[in-house]
């Protein structure tokens, strides 16, 4: 069952003005169904009703009128074109924070393997490999570590989703994104969260889709091994 789904405000609300408030009741049951089943609404209005609770004739009509306004019946039941994009995408992505963090707990589990150069026996490669006195290395500049985060691939595109939320925040994820070392996906996009939040502001609005995104790549980073804790930004 999945408990959650996007809820575009404009797109809905363009789509549903002339909707009467039982309409709308009724419209808003049938696409929970949809999302929380991810299969298309039974065929069978009794089976709807019970789904809406229409008992009167009022409710049974604003159910009728919605089945014929924003879905189609087929061999498998009523469908809504838009429900089924979505819950495809929502699949997708799914899968692509599933195989991230299998790739990154391969990755971090990997011990290091010495190589043998060609020609050496493994004894040989040990004598080599022990401490030479070698002249005192002059003082070098440190080299900083290789970031962990690509900032070729900004943090919409790995979480599969669109920027939301209030423009300073998105910049504040999107520098720390490019620029942060170290340390699991999740906890660098919560600790941005914590960050905006400790500084005065309000929760982002809107990023409901970041919030899901983000409690999905925990999960699957804890299936890895790494488990991350959720505060506040939960």
């Amino acid at each position: 069952m999945n408990p959650w789904y996007a809820h575009y405000l404009g797109d809905y609300r363009r789509d549903t003005a002339h909707l009467s408030l039982v309409e709308h009741g009724a419209y808003r049951l049938l696409l929970d169904h949809c999302y929380s089943t991810e299969s298309p609404l039974p065929a069978g209005k009794d089976a709807l009703y019970r789904i809406c609770s229409a008992v009167t004739d009022v409710e049974r009509a604003a159910v009728d009128s919605v089945l014929t306004h924003f879905f189609k019946v087929g061999a498998d039941g009523y469908r809504n074109a838009r429900a089924d994009r979505e819950i495809v995408r929502r699949a997708e992505q799914r899968r692509k924070l599933s195989d991230a963090g299998r790739r990154g707990g391969k990755k971090s589990r990997r011990a290091p393997q010495a190589r043998l150069k060609p020609g050496l026996s493994e004894a040989s490669s040990q004598a080599e490999a022990r401490p030479q006195p070698q002249p005192q290395p002059q003082p070098q500049k440190a080299k900083a570590a290789a970031p962990l985060f690509s900032s070729t691939e900004s943090v919409w595109r790995f979480l599969g989703i669109q920027p939301c939320g209030p423009i300073r925040f998105r910049e504040l994820l999107e520098d720390r994104w490019a620029s942060r070392n170290g340390g699991p996906y999740s906890t660098l996009i919560g600790e941005t969260v914590d960050a905006w939040e400790a500084a005065g502001q309000e929760k982002p609005r809107y990023c409901a889709p970041l919030f899901q995104a983000l409690e999905e790549l925990r999960v699957s980073e804890a299936r890895t091994g790494d488990i991350v804790r959720l505060e506040s930004w939960k």
